[in-house]
């Protein structure tokens, strides 16, 4: 691979690194709607009432929902599934104080119901609150031990939140016993087999998952997702296909489609399913950041400064994008002025990221600015794993600060931990300089 096509693969690879790994089955839960209500004949009217606050939800009118939810709470004051309604309707609200207080009511009302500690599980899983969320989950197992949705529930706290997946697959396997064909049961234990090494069985989960699940695209895109992890990047992408077919829409399997062409390096592929996903998403802030690390691994960077800014305008908290638009204001020697402002906006976010603090300091270093450069650097080398770059960064820094000693041990650092890194050469070129072979 020559030199440039290493530094562009680099590139973007370093982008999407920014990005964070999303576990598999990724949790998302709404809060629990209680089972559906008897036919009308036998309801009684607050049950009437909360049929029609949960019918209002679904066609997301929310004014009617609460209403609704209020009529049912007045009419019956020793159920609880009303709070569970209206936590229902603040969460849509964007209220999450309002979610917590309604859903507290909720179990002061009924603590011994299974579905009720469900819908508090939920809601703390959602605020990464997952020690209470186990706790919550066993009060409801122990009080409808035959729940295979419970099960699937505590396994899904402990492999996304408490990420213990030897305790999810049990979990999980509980769930299979109770209910052998829940497709959701066998993806949780695909993931949690999957996420200890075990890929073999995780794929035939997965199959499992998918064959209870016809017509839900996730069994495939998690199978996608594995064969990835696994560098089998044909069959990944054969798996998202389907995944595809079942859903075109389904915009996860786009952009890991996406990052499995950036893999193989064929980033023009990689642009179509970005940009797809940015179209049909414009507040997807981080469909947008893909798309602009792909224009700046072409050196598009007109491309990748709009697309960049799109992405923090779709979330203003998206530090990749300002990172990278730091990036390339050094490459390209120009804004340095917006490049300082955009490279402190990514470390006052993202603080611990070795990647925003040595962008800050390569700012620096461009402005000449090389005693701050060289406390950001000496920062970014602190963090784990050791990156050769970031060495190279800090003893190129140090060399031009007059500082001998300490260039040469970074220098021959960055080259320890990787001898073929992308300025390998010019590490060498470095401590030639400074009188090292």
């Amino acid at each position: 691979m020559s030199a440039s096509k290493l530094m562009r693969k680099r590139a973007i690879l370093a982008t999407l690194a920014l990005l964070g790994v999303l576990p598999i089955c990724a949790l998302a839960l709404p809060i629990l709607q209680p089972k559906p209500m008897p036919p009308p004949t036998a309801a009684t009217p607050s049950q009437v009432s909360l049929s029609k606050g949960y019918a209002a939800l679904m066609r997301n009118d929310l004014k009617a929902a609460a209403d609704a939810f209020e009529e049912a709470a007045k009419l019956d004051e020793k159920s609880a599934f009303p709070q569970i309604g209206m936590a229902e309707v603040a969460r849509r609200q964007n209220q999450p104080e309002l979610v917590e207080i309604w859903l507290k009511k909720a179990v002061a009302i009924n603590p011994k119901s299974p579905e009720v500690q469900r819908a508090w599980a939920r809601y703390l899983i959602g605020v990464n609150r997952f020690a209470e969320a186990e706790s919550a989950l066993k009060q409801a197992i122990s009080l409808a031990p035959g729940s295979a949705d419970a099960y699937v529930d505590l396994g899904d706290n402990y492999l996304g939140g408490l990420r213990r997946a030897g305790d999810a697959a049990s979990a999980y396997r509980e769930a299979i016993k109770l209910k052998p064909n829940l497709a959701a049961a066998h993806l949780g234990l695909g993931a949690a087999l999957a996420a200890q090494g075990e890929g073999a069985p995780a794929v035939a989960e997965f199959g499992l998952a998918a064959k209870f699940a016809p017509k839900d695209p996730v069994p495939r895109h998690e199978l996608g997702r594995l064969y990835a992890s696994q560098k089998q990047y044909d069959k990944a992408l054969a798996a998202m296909g389907k995944a595809l077919k079942i859903q075109p829409g389904y915009m996860p399997a786009r952009l890991d489609r996406g990052d499995i062409f950036v893999a193989k390096g064929a980033l023009d592929k990689a642009l179509v399913e970005y940009q797809a996903a940015a179209k049909a998403l414009p507040k997807l802030a981080v469909a947008h950041l893909k798309v602009g690390a792909v224009f700046q691994a072409q050196k598009k960077w007109t491309e990748a400064e709009q697309a960049f800014l799109k992405a923090v305008e779709a979330d203003p908290k998206m530090f990749g994008a300002y990172n990278n638009l730091a990036w390339m204001a050094v490459e390209r020697k120009e804004h340095l002025q917006e490049a300082l402002v955009w490279a402190n906006k990514a470390v006052e976010i993202a603080p611990e990221s070795g990647d925003c603090l040595d962008t800050l300091g390569w700012v620096h270093r461009a402005r000449g600015e090389l005693d701050p450069a060289i406390v950001m650097l000496e920062k970014a080398v602190t963090k784990q794993p050791p990156r050769a770059d970031f060495y190279y960064h800090l003893g190129v820094v140090y060399a031009e600060k007059g500082r001998r000693p300490e260039a040469v041990a970074a220098l021959k650092k960055a080259l320890k931990i990787d001898k073929k890194f992308v300025q390998a050469e010019d590490a060498h070129r470095q401590l030639e300089k400074l009188g090292e072979k």
